[in-house]
């Protein structure tokens, strides 16, 4: 990396189950492949939005919502109730929700840093 490279934070492709996460690794870069677009792997980004919309599927049958729009208001906060505090199985490791909704996540990171004459 070199002088430019120190103190670059880097991290990690991603977390969570190791079968599950090639499995989409390798499905992502077949699909952009397909759509002319050239990729080596999938992003954080991209693993993350795929655990988002699986945790709202995740959270709206755990809570049996229907999709009634003349279901109660109630209804449609449920499902962040119904798995607020089970460790579901995401691709960047189990995500729980704290006592205040927010998500608990496993992160890390690295910061690199060129030796001394390199």
């Amino acid at each position: 990396m070199g002088d430019d490279g120190n103190g670059t934070v880097i991290r990690p492709r991603l977390f969570g189950l190791e079968r599950r996460r090639q499995e989409f690794e390798d499905e992502m870069i077949k699909r952009a492949k397909a759509a002319g677009i050239e990729r080596s792997s999938a992003s954080q980004f991209e693993a993350a939005t795929y655990d988002i919309v699986k945790f709202y599927a995740y959270a709206m049958k755990q809570a049996k919502v229907t999709g009634d729009p003349t279901s109660s208001p109630r209804a449609h906060r449920d499902p962040r109730r119904a798995a607020r505090n089970e460790g579901f199985p995401a691709l960047e490791g189990p995500i729980s929700f704290g006592s205040n909704g927010d998500a608990l996540k496993p992160s890390t990171s690295s910061r690199c840093r060129v030796a001394a004459g390199s």
